[in-house]
């Protein structure tokens, strides 16, 4: 038996709401809230939400962008403005990833932490921005060897275990 919802009932969810571009386009702005954790520390999984407003002209370094992908609406930082798009990556994510113009939905202009609003012009805001990204490839670093520190207890529980038998 499967968990969750099936496809057709997702997909008649998903008719009766609203689309972001469509949100953007009727009302000039959207609020989302993240349902994965790759804009941690700064947007927190179904906790804190991001105010999204439509893009004019085209986005800069640090911005974060609501853009699609496979159907799907995500929210990254843009690390890198090229002529013909953008390299992107979330502040809690592994990978970067390119993306043109035409894939962008919007641009955030602040979010909502514990029901306080924080814009983007907050020169605290823009300091994280700035440097968060830096720090990435360190923290990237940090988060293997706590992993690698956690494989190494576990066999070595399981070596002692097995002595102990």
């Amino acid at each position: 038996m499967q968990s969750g919802m099936n496809t057709e009932r997702r997909a008649e969810i998903h008719a009766r709401v609203m689309t972001h571009e469509q949100m953007l386009e009727e009302s000039g702005y959207d609020i989302c809230s993240p349902i994965t954790g790759s804009m941690r520390p700064l947007i927190r999984v179904r906790r804190d939400s991001a105010l999204f407003v439509p893009l004019t002209g085209r986005l800069k370094k640090y911005d974060v962008a609501l853009y699609r992908r496979n159907g799907y609406a995500i929210m990254h930082r843009v690390l890198k403005v090229l002529p013909e798009g953008y390299v992107i990556r979330g502040d809690n994510a592994n990978g970067s990833e390119w993306v043109t113009d035409d894939q962008v939905i919007g641009v955030m202009r602040g979010f909502y932490r514990d029901e306080r609003y924080i814009s983007c012009s907050n020169p605290v805001y823009l300091l994280y921005a700035f440097v968060w990204p830096k720090l990435h490839p360190m923290l990237m670093l940090y988060k293997r060897l706590h992993r690698l520190e956690n494989r190494i207890k576990r066999k070595l529980k399981t070596l002692l275990f097995k002595c102990d038998m």
